[in-house]
């Protein structure tokens, strides 16, 4: 009843499932919004907000918004974000064992990387290593030097760590790295100038993580 009340009121919007928003549910988004424009700045406001407890609840939010800005690059990569936070919530083990299905759920990890990778903010570079990594062992070097650009480019910037107890995410990244170069170089699949290379990136980045 109080829904109907607010929709009478014009103070929410609903916005349906259809075939043109296809992996978006049906949800009612507050605030009424005339232009496609209002739209796509309630959605950044949504997307800006996703943290926490809420994160999952509002980048569902900021996808509904975008689709009804017809901004359909910026409605996937949030959609691509969210596929990562489920992804985020699973343990490692689901996630090996899924992989170990098949090439669809190998395509699925590496699409969202690509979509992540889109997206073009620093933000996003560790995510979309994250998924390619879990997409396959083959996919550890590539993943390795994600995570090295990554953690250079928070050195670089001065990203620090949550609170003085959390190490920066530079440290954390370079030893992801490391450790990501270490297991490529001893694959037997690898030549001897690979795993030369790979030595070297893991000596490298255990270096710059202490």
């Amino acid at each position: 009843p109080m829904l109907e009340y607010f929709k009478r009121r014009n103070v929410v919007d609903s916005v349906q499932k259809n075939d043109k928003n296809e992996g978006i549910p049906g949800t009612h988004v507050f605030g009424k919004m005339n232009t496609k424009d209002e739209w796509k700045k309630r959605g950044e406001y949504y997307f800006e907000n996703a943290r926490g407890q809420r994160r999952k609840g509002c980048l569902r939010l900021a996808a509904k918004c975008f689709d009804k800005a017809s901004d359909m690059k910026r409605r996937d990569r949030t959609l691509a974000f969210l596929s990562f936070a489920d992804i985020e919530e699973q343990d490692v083990t689901t996630l090996k064992r899924r992989a170990k299905q098949g090439t669809i759920q190998k395509h699925r990890l590496c699409s969202i990387a690509a979509q992540l990778l889109e997206c073009e903010g620093i933000e996003f570079l560790n995510k979309g290593a994250f998924c390619l990594l879990n997409s396959g062992e083959h996919e550890s070097a590539r993943s390795a030097k994600m995570f090295e650009l990554y953690a250079d480019l928070c050195y670089e910037r001065g990203i620090k760590g949550h609170d003085k107890m959390t190490s920066s995410p530079h440290e954390k990244y370079y030893s992801y790295a490391a450790k990501l170069f270490e297991k490529s170089s001893s694959s037997l699949a690898t030549s001897l100038v690979e795993k030369n290379g790979f030595i070297l990136g893991a000596f490298r980045n255990y270096f710059q993580s202490n």
